[in-house]
């Protein structure tokens, strides 16, 4: 019931991993002009010369790209008996922070067609998990319902400049048959392309008519049991993991293997 695109890890269960399509592709279709590069050259006689390790040329250029690289997460949920969903998150956005990180935030925020809110929002990882808990907060509260977590992913490159917030009317477009996992890739890539296409701007209306997804496609989403919800995703991801060894469960306890 989980899927983290970008990572490593997929829906259909909490706990399987396996690779992304999504991004990567996306990435390579259209990059954003901003976008770091992935690739370095290395100098190994200056590596000598200055008695550095290639450890060592990895975190300086990790410390120089620090700003381009970030996290992202990209959600859904359904608007809840009691009104405030996009005061919620313009309060969340602009809360002051002493170190900066709400600065740091990017993305794009819709209401369809006045039930349906889409949220894709690119913030430093503590950030994005302040804002789980406040979703969770807010299911309590019947502020908002239905949450699905489509994808969170860490390290990855910013896509978008700003963070804005609209409400739309998309065309009506039925999803196909298929499953979730697949249409939530193909929302999250044009996702993406908004946010390469809208530069420095708010999303122009030829944009968001391109790019935003129908309301009848993200109430499939919201409605799958295949994704997580808020509060499902801080118990797995956030929240403290308790082993418990085979050898613990046995008595007497078996003779330590001498070599």
């Amino acid at each position: 019931r989980l899927w983290r695109p970008e990572t490593k890890t997929m829906a259909g269960s909490k706990v399987k991993k396996a690779a992304s399509p999504a991004e990567g592709k996306d990435a390579k279709d259209a990059k954003p002009a901003h976008a770091a590069t992935e690739s370095i050259e290395v100098n190994i006689d200056e590596l000598k010369r200055k008695k550095q390790t290639l450890l060592d040329l990895a975190v300086d250029v990790y410390k120089k790209r620090k700003n381009t690289r970030t996290s992202r997460m990209f959600y859904t949920c359904l608007k809840g008996k009691k009104n405030g969903i996009e005061k919620l998150h313009k309060k969340f956005v602009k809360i002051p922070s002493e170190s900066s990180d709400r600065g740091q935030i990017t993305g794009f925020a819709s209401l369809l067609s006045g039930t349906v809110f889409v949220h894709i929002i690119e913030a430093p990882t503590k950030v994005l998990e302040g804002l789980l808990r406040e979703l969770v907060k807010a299911e309590q509260k019947e502020l908002i319902k239905d949450c699905r977590i489509i994808s969170f992913t860490e390290e990855v490159t910013r896509f978008y400049k700003k963070w804005t917030i609209n409400e739309s009317s998309p065309d009506a477009d039925e999803p196909r048959e298929q499953e979730t996992h697949v249409l939530g890739w193909s929302l999250l890539q044009k996702m993406l392309q908004l946010g390469i296409e809208s530069g420095e701007e708010a999303p122009s209306e030829k944009l968001l008519l391109k790019y935003v997804p129908s309301t009848q496609k993200m109430l499939k989403v919201a409605s799958s049991n295949d994704l997580c919800s808020p509060a499902e995703y801080v118990e797995i991801f956030n929240s403290p993991i308790d082993f418990t060894l085979g050898n613990e469960k046995m008595w007497p306890v078996e003779d330590l293997v001498k070599f």
